[in-house]
């Protein structure tokens, strides 16, 4: 593995003597662009596997390893303070972990505020006059193909096109558990899609979706420095995807 970090950092100093003259090196350049992907793509792997090991190893016992790598993400997740749109500092109570606990309603409040007034509707509006200058493109065959009632083999390629390690939503099941076991419950999420499509069942439960904060900067201040990520349950996704791949 050092070896072929030693042969990523030459290749790299490689790749920038060749970018002075592009055009006569533009085969070269991406070549030595593909192999340096590769090796960086190897080294990933490697740390990614050991740290799999060691958490397989020491994860689940009552080990300094499992009760550090706990209280760190606790540290992570948790949001102390938070500025609200007055720019006075919201607060979390000491001995609060984690957001989600008893403790945390200043900086939930304000969270909620925030997102709430973003994606509040301001009331109907008159779309009449912007659609006017759009011409219809879609024609009697496209129209046809998109509304064909949904097959099995479609529902089953949404689910293998998906990441099968993303993280899940509400339901807790990734991808994975979907792809591997696609034998013993592939009929039942059939049946769901499209019953979706038929009688629009369950649409409350599919979209019942958990948002995840990521920090944009180190030490955000603001909750505009939160990327909102929404974890959505696995079968919004795939009715998603076959849309997607409709369309």
């Amino acid at each position: 593995m050092e070896l072929e970090c030693m042969c990523g950092e030459g290749k790299l100093g490689e790749l920038d003597q060749l970018q002075l003259n592009w055009d006569a090196n533009y085969g070269k350049i991406w070549q030595v662009r593909n192999k340096l992907n590769d090796v960086w793509r190897h080294e990933e792997l490697y740390w990614k596997q050991r740290a799999k090991t060691r958490w397989l190893k020491e994860g689940d016992a009552n080990t300094a390893f499992f009760h550090n790598s706990t209280v760190q993400k606790r540290r992570r997740n948790r949001i102390a303070r938070i500025k609200n749109q007055n720019g006075d500092w919201e607060c979390n109570d000491a001995q609060g972990f984690f957001f989600g606990s008893s403790n945390d309603a200043q900086v939930r409040n304000t969270i909620e505020t925030y997102f709430q007034n973003l994606f509040t509707s301001e009331g109907q509006r008159d779309w009449g006059d912007i659609l006017s200058f759009v011409s219809p493109i879609i024609t009697e065959d496209i129209n046809s193909s998109l509304m064909a009632p949904i097959i099995d083999e479609e529902i089953r390629h949404a689910v293998f096109q998906m990441g099968a390690l993303k993280s899940p939503g509400p339901d807790g099941f990734p991808g994975v558990f979907y792809q591997k076991y696609w034998n013993i419950i592939g009929e039942d999420m059939c049946g769901l899609v499209r019953r979706f499509f038929s009688e629009n069942e369950n649409i409350y439960a599919m979209n019942v979706t958990k948002i995840a904060l990521i920090p944009k900067v180190l030490s955000p201040e603001l909750v505009t420095q939160f990327r909102p990520i929404a974890l959505c349950n696995y079968s919004y996704k795939v009715i998603s995807k076959i849309l997607a791949n409709r369309l």
